[in-house]
């Protein structure tokens, strides 16, 4: 099995800790842990796999490298360096071309994203290998599916039948999550794949031709800075839709079938999520990262590197405060962050 770890983003989910220079995958809340990548490089290397593929940005490449090198110390490691993110439909596109090229149409391939949380590694384990040998023997797509823990409405969900994925449904709202998380038939999208390089690139073809074409081209003109990375310039394709694998693969093939686990699996895709994850019993309590005086504050988090903070009649907040910027949202409301980002970063 090859592993291909997608490195990508721009930072905006978890901002101000995070951006473009500081992505969420490399951000460490407690100094001792590992960071969301590194967690993923350690799942990746469980496998022993003929390689890992890691896709990031030209201008991260030393810090993930250096990430790469304390935890995969033996593996065959490859690199595809992007000049600018386009999602992750043309970045599995072109490190499946690279991985075809250099091990073979055959490859099984496994996608690891790298801002998870997953805690049964046995489990998780168990998914992936019933899942590269269904893309193996079956010649399938294959979706690991997360049994939900909660009625989440920030996931997408897979409605599925003995394994046959019937459809997805991306984000609902409160009501509608709570009757999909309570269905045996629904499970959380969790972004994690298997295939095998050949059919994925057949099914390409058929359904974004124009995606499985730009990649080949940057593939052709990319520049080799050394035998394990490749450098790819994605400037040159700027009509080229901006579209995840999901949407311009997965939600109209046919060829794909989904595992249901019981990995526990979360998606650290906004502050509302990371606090779920990182403190699941503190509902209802206040979470402090500062030098702090609270009076009448119930249910906020509270991060700042300032000499103090004091807050008085405050409730479900987030307040974030760097040496360069504050962020204050209402919990519920702080997957909105990233349809401001655009005005914050011409601030910056």
């Amino acid at each position: 099995m090859h592993i291909l770890v997608l490195a990508g983003g721009k930072g905006t989910r978890l901002w101000p800790l995070t951006n473009e220079n500081t992505p969420k995958y490399l951000l460490k809340f407690d100094p001792s842990a590992k960071s969301f990548l590194g967690e993923a490089l350690i799942r990746a290397a469980l496998f022993s796999p003929l390689s890992v593929n890691i896709n990031t940005s030209n201008a991260l490449y030393k810090d993930v490298n250096d990430e790469c090198s304390k935890i995969l110390q033996s593996s065959d490691v490859n690199y595809i360096l992007e000049s600018e993110g386009k999602n992750t439909a043309l970045s599995v596109a072109i490190s499946t071309l690279q991985i075809c090229q250099k091990y073979g149409p055959d490859s099984i391939i496994s996608v690891f994203p790298s801002d998870h949380i997953i805690d049964d590694i046995e489990e998780f384990k168990k998914s992936i290998a019933e899942a590269c040998h269904i893309a193996k023997e079956e010649q399938k797509i294959v979706l690991i599916g997360s049994v939900p823990s909660r009625a989440d409405t920030n996931y997408g969900y897979i409605e599925h039948n003995k394994g046959q994925v019937l459809r997805f449904i991306e984000k609902p709202n409160h009501e509608v999550a709570q009757l999909l998380s309570s269905s045996e038939n629904f499970l959380w999208n969790s972004g994690i794949l298997c295939f095998q390089a050949s059919i994925l690139l057949s099914e390409m073809s058929y359904y974004c031709y124009n995606i499985l074409e730009a990649a080949k081209i940057a593939i052709q003109n990319a520049t080799n800075i050394s035998e394990n990375v490749a450098r790819v310039d994605l400037q040159c394709f700027s009509d080229l839709p901006n579209i995840s694998i999901d949407n311009a693969l997965l939600e109209t093939c046919k060829s794909l079938h989904v595992v249901h686990s019981n990995m526990q699996w979360d998606d650290v895709g906004n502050w509302e999520q990371f606090l779920k994850c990182n403190y699941p019993s503190s509902e209802g309590s206040n979470i402090v990262r500062a030098n702090a005086i609270l009076r009448e504050t119930t249910n906020c988090y509270i991060y700042s590197s300032k000499p103090i903070v004091a807050t008085i009649g405050l409730d479900n907040l987030i307040i974030v405060e760097t040496a360069d910027a504050l962020f204050i949202a209402d919990k519920s409301q702080s997957h909105m962050l990233s349809n401001i980002y655009p005005s914050i970063s011409k601030m910056t």
